[in-house]
């Protein structure tokens, strides 16, 4: 199955969307509730990054 470049677009957009809620529930969600937790922040920061630089990464193809 071959990827068409609206697909691959989708794609990318998908991972995107998924890394903003991941940063929200995962980074921003703690610091402004007060349940500072530094390894859960980290590692909603950490995962966020990685999921955007996915994103990018695909549609620079």
């Amino acid at each position: 199955m071959e990827m068409t470049p609206e697909k691959i677009k989708a794609s990318s957009e998908v991972l995107r969307d998924i890394g903003q809620v991941i940063f929200a529930s995962m980074f921003i969600g703690p610091l402004i509730s007060g349940s500072f937790n530094y390894w859960m922040i980290s590692f909603g920061a950490i995962l966020s990054i990685l999921i955007w630089y996915s994103s990018v990464s695909i549609i620079r193809r």
